[in-house]
This record gives structure tokens, C-alpha cells and sequence, in this order.
């Protein structure tokens, strides 16, 4: 059953909605300490290109995102941070950095994803960034939340793929 609403729940999370035994809620810096030593060796490798340390990118989403969130599982565990904010007036930038254990809540969290990428997306119209070629887990979550791929670019002697997607309520 999906419930969306906020509501303190007993950790003081401020919950968006439940996935099966995940739930999404808004993200705190308490959550980028459970996150950022377990985080996937792909999303490691993206954050090292665009010169931060995990920690470091986590606290930059969650102190200049419009808005961010944490994904967690049925024993409370924060395994993934995703956000969004604003590029320009006509478009923003979308993000997600998790750790392994995403793979182990497949399930209930693709079922929310192309829900939670309309929600960030709806106030841009569009958001973009860049993914490593070679995070192929990355680039079929993207291809399931309807992104569309622009072009390869290198980043950091990387080879990257800049992707955007569009809001279908614009």
C-alpha cells in the first residue's frame, strides 16, 4: 500500500510516502552518515570527477537542492539520497547517490522512482545531469524513469553521457 503524506514518525523523519516496507522522507545530514561510507563504487567514482568525496556531494545536494530525499528500508536504513534544485528559470539538475544495499529494495523502490523523478522534475520542466558509460545499473534506472540521453562527454578524463528528462506535467 502507497501512502502519501508527512508525518513524524517515532526517528523524527518527516515521511513522504511508504513503498511496501521502504518509505521515502526528507533527507537530514543524520541520513549522509549512514550513506556515505557504503556508497556504490559507480556513484563513488561520478562524485571523485566532479571533485568531491561521497560525504562531500551528499552535503552539497542536501544544503543547495530545492529539495532532497532519502530512500529507506524496512529496518530503517537510509540507502539512498536524491534530490533536485534549480539550474536556470527553464531547467534543474536531478541526482541520486545510494549505497549497495539498493539492489536489495529494488523492487519497492523502482515502483516509486518515475513518481519521485515527475515530483522533482514538475517545477523545472526538465532536469539533467551527467552518468558514468560504464554505471550500467545507473543508466537502465534512468532509461526506466523515461531519460533520454543527450551525448557522451568526458568529465575527468571519464567518459560520461549527459541525460535529461522532462516533466509530463509541463
Amino acid at each position: 500500500m502507497n501512502h502519501l503524506y508527512t508525518a513524524e514518525a517515532p526517528d523524527t523523519d518527516k515521511i513522504v510516502s511508504i513503498h511496501g516496507d521502504n518509505k521515502v522522507v526528507v533527507a537530514t545530514q543524520e541520513h549522509i552518515e549512514c550513506i556515505y561510507p557504503f556508497m556504490r563504487k559507480h556513484d563513488r567514482l561520478e562524485v571523485a570527477c566532479m571533485g568531491h568525496t561521497p560525504k562531500e556531494a551528499l552535503e552539497y545536494g542536501l544544503k543547495n537542492d530545492d529539495i532532497t530525499f532519502t530512500a529507506k528500508d524496512g529496518d530503517d536504513v537510509p540507502y539512498a539520497m536524491f534530490g533536485s534544485g534549480s539550474l536556470n528559470e527553464h531547467s534543474g539538475y536531478i541526482w541520486l547517490l545510494a549505497t549497495d544495499a539498493i539492489a536489495d529494495n529494488a523492487y519497492p523502490f523502482l515502483k516509486a522512482s518515475r513518481k519521485y523523478v515527475q515530483i522533482i522534475a514538475k517545477p523545472y520542466g526538465s532536469v539533467m545531469n551527467f552518468v558514468h558509460a560504464d554505471n550500467k545499473k545507473a543508466i537502465q534506472w534512468l532509461r526506466h524513469c523515461k531519460a533520454t540521453f543527450l551525448r557522451k562527454v568526458t568529465i575527468s578524463s571519464q567518459p560520461f553521457i549527459e541525460f535529461i528528462i522532462i516533466s509530463n506535467h509541463v
